[in-house]
């Protein structure tokens, strides 16, 4: 046998199948002249050789119909074949393949140059071919790592260059762009400097499209960013104003392609004039199926001829199908198995060392971990759980963050970018580069790092509760963000609170959070703030008001007690005067009453000497004290009239807070109430207790005859009430206790507590 360094044998199956074809050919055109048979023994002794190469049975036994088809051609044309016996194979004459031959791309998203390594997506390019040619805008939607970027650049964008629609070989092709933080100043660098005659240094009112006599296309990747990136909502109108001017000018046949990912999609409702021609060209990225993906395996090794060994195929679907955003995954695992090949083959012992189409990542990361030092670890474990989003549930998706929000935490930048470019260089990271250098993001390579990385689901249990925290706050900052950053978004007071705690706690540092938090946490506090500002000089207001009307009111009840003091004094001195008189007439009635009887005695003892009578003296009335009624001691039962024992219930009935009230004794707190029978009637003379927690302090009260109570320059601190009894009585009448807190710092300003008889 010649030697495998020369060339006597094919490189692939797949070579040995094209010069079979042209055999054929010249067959038809030569029928069995000399030359032929002389090719077809050469065919037969290369395609022979070729067996050193092919390990699969299946192949094998393709190569060796095909030797036998040629060496039976030659037999009837009476000649003697060399021997057409398929060599046995040999791995140690398998050929070498050059490292710049791999086909596959790992986590890098397909270009056009990459389109001949493009495969498995067939079917969904003709599809996007299709509705094109009925709609001027296209919108790839799917999700993070579905191969949206590769599906337009390497699937159609590559196929309308090749005349898939009549004449889009002769469109004019804008290189695509993503929006950014900026997405004007992204669409003038794809400009020519002149539009319609206008100078390149005029400045019009926005930059607009250029105008061919051929239709333009333009691709807008990563529309997302259009709402993630771009804080100016006049800049992001004026954008989609000028895509739709695009799309609806009259004769023109310009289309736009955009691509979304579809957990943003519904960003799209803030564009109203957009909705629509984005619903009716709306496509959605769905995975590969079996079929695809073995395309997307096989074809491209067949182009540089590596082989799989019997199996590894079918164990790369068994692991890849089903598994979400499965493309860059199985990109991941073929480059790895490329990496470590045996000279053109992968083998069994290679895909077990890798670990297949689930451990590929898993195994990758582990080691790059390991070889980290500690301080470089801390920093990777900080810039892998930034990249992560707890979702509903126990669901964690990958998230994609600004390159400089790693730099906000105060770490050493130079570790930060030596981490970050081993991460990068270990493929576990994705750098996502924009149109800016502030819009460069990251992004895991693949969220089934999130899943299947035992270290990494590791260090999200443990950081779960801070994640779950960090993913609420920037859930209310995002839906403030999409709100226009309004009042309607903004935080109340415990919120905020909340906020501000967390902002402020380490897991903040060590975690990172979206710049739009603590712009929110500041626009709330503000916004709270002027509130609670408003209040306080209203409460001013009222607490002056009120002291006037107090005022006014003593000053009246002085006016009304004076006047009533001086009509009663002069009543009771017309009383007197009238007593007096009375007094005198009184007298002078009397003293001329006993003349008369006097003088009616002499008169007859003078008549009758002898005669004796008793005299009757009527006594003068007296005045009787009022007594007071003691104070109950028990208070009667309606039902039955008997008197029971009091029973109460107590109720808070307000609690009004003023942050505005200062704390100290000299600041006057009030807590009032009621002690009312089961009808609701105030039971007067019960004593209310009111005193602090440790009882260092205490004030008791009698309640008026109407039930009410009042105490009042408590100053700031917690209060029991408590409904002591009538005094005398056993122990006092314990009842319900209501603790009266400050909230705030213990900023009391009145409390209002009842107790009531339980029926």
């Amino acid at each position: 046998m010649t030697n495998i360094g020369e060339t006597t044998h094919f490189l692939s199956l797949a070579a040995l199948k094209e010069s079979h074809n042209d055999l054929l050919q010249r067959r038809r055109s030569e029928d069995e002249s000399p030359e032929l048979l002389d090719a077809i023994e050469a065919f037969i002794g290369r395609a022979q050789a070729t067996g050193v190469l092919l390990d699969h049975d299946d192949d094998r036994d393709t190569a060796q119909s095909l030797l036998t088809y040629w060496d039976n051609l030659l037999y009837r044309a009476r000649r003697i074949p060399p021997d057409s016996t398929l060599a046995e194979f040999d791995p140690k004459l398998a050929p070498e393949l050059p490292d710049e031959a791999c086909p596959y791309l790992g986590l890098d998203a397909f270009n056009e140059r990459d389109a001949e390594k493009f495969f498995g997506r067939a079917d969904l390019v003709a599809r996007l071919i299709e509705r094109l040619a009925d709609h001027r805008l296209l919108a790839i939607v799917g999700p993070s790592g579905g191969g949206k970027s590769s599906l337009v650049r390497a699937g159609l964008i590559s196929a309308l260059k090749r005349g898939a629609l009549p004449g889009s070989e002769h469109w004019r092709y804008l290189p695509p762009i993503v929006p950014g933080s900026d997405p004007i100043a992204a669409l003038r660098r794809i400009l020519p400097d002149k539009d319609n005659g206008r100078q390149a240094d005029e400045e019009p009112d926005h930059p607009g499209l250029p105008v061919s006599s051929s239709p333009c296309l333009l691709v807008v990747d990563q529309f997302e960013e259009l709402f993630t990136l771009c804080d100016d909502e006049q800049a992001r109108q004026q954008f989609i104003a000028m895509l739709l001017d695009l799309i609806e000018a009259p004769g023109a046949q310009d289309r736009v392609i955009l691509t979304m990912r579809s957990d943003f999609e519904t960003f799209v409702a803030r564009a109203p004039r957009l909705q629509g021609y984005f619903d009716a060209g709306r496509i959605q990225v769905t995975p590969l199926s079996a079929a695809e993906l073995r395309e997307a395996i096989e074809l491209p090794a067949q182009a540089v001829g590596l082989k799989f060994q019997a199996g590894i195929v079918d164990a790369l679907l068994q692991d890849i199908l089903g598994e979400p955003a499965g493309l860059p995954l199985l990109q991941f695992t073929l480059l790895k198995l490329w990496e470590q090949r045996d000279r053109n083959r992968v083998t069994g012992e290679t895909y077990e060392r890798v670990g297949g189409g689930r451990l590929a990542l898993a195994r990758c990361a582990d080691e790059f971990y390991a070889g980290l030092i500690p301080e470089e670890q801390v920093t990777a474990r900080r810039i892998l759980l930034r990249m992560v989003r707890p979702g509903e549930g126990l669901e964690i998706t990958s998230s994609r963050i600004r390159r400089a929000d790693l730099y906000r935490s105060g770490e050493d930048p130079g570790r930060v970018d030596r981490v970050l470019a081993k991460l990068l260089a270990t493929r576990l990271v994705r750098l996502v580069t924009g149109e800016m250098a502030d819009d460069a993001q990251i992004e895991l390579a693949h969220e089934a790092l999130v899943r299947n990385w035992p270290t990494l689901v590791g260090w999200l249990e443990e950081e779960k509760v801070a994640l779950a925290a960090r993913r609420r706050l920037e859930g209310r900052a995002a839906e403030w963000v999409r709100l226009g950053q309004s009042s309607g978004g903004l935080l109340d007071e415990v919120e905020l609170r909340e906020a501000e705690r967390w902002l402020a706690g380490p897991e903040a540092a060590y975690l990172g959070y979206e710049p739009a938090l603590p712009e929110l946490v500041a626009a709330s506090r503000k916004a709270i703030e002027a509130v609670t500002q408003k209040q306080k000089s209203a409460y001013q207001r009222l607490r002056l008001l009120t002291f006037a009307l107090i005022v006014a009111l003593i000053a009246a009840l002085v006016a009304i007690a004076v006047a009533i003091g001086q009509r009663n004094g002069a009543h009771e001195e017309a009383l007197a005067r009238t007593t007096a008189e009375a007094e005198a007439k009184n007298q002078a009635a009397t003293a001329v009453a006993e003349r008369k009887a006097a003088q009616a005695a002499l008169d007859l003892l003078l008549a009758r000497p002898t005669a004796t009578a008793p005299i009757d003296v009527p006594l003068a009335p007296t005045t009787g004290a009022i007594a007071t009624a003691p104070a109950p001691t028990s208070i009667p039962n309606h039902n039955t009239g008997t008197p029971t024992a009091p029973v109460f219930v107590g109720t808070m009935g307000r609690l009004a807070i003023d942050n505005s009230v200062q704390c100290g004794a000299a600041h006057a707190s009030s807590i009032y109430g009621s002690v009312e029978d089961n009808n609701g009637k105030g039971i007067g003379g019960i004593m209310v207790r009111v005193s602090d927690q440790n009882r260092k302090n205490s004030f008791d009260i009698l309640t008026n005859p109407s039930g009410t109570f009042l105490v009042t320059t408590l100053g700031c601190t917690t209060w029991m009430v408590e409904l002591v009894g009538p005094p005398g009585s056993p122990n006092g009448q314990k009842a319900n206790q209501i603790v009266v807190k400050g909230l705030n710092g213990g900023q009391l300003s009145a409390a209002e507590v009842h107790f009531r008889q339980q029926p």
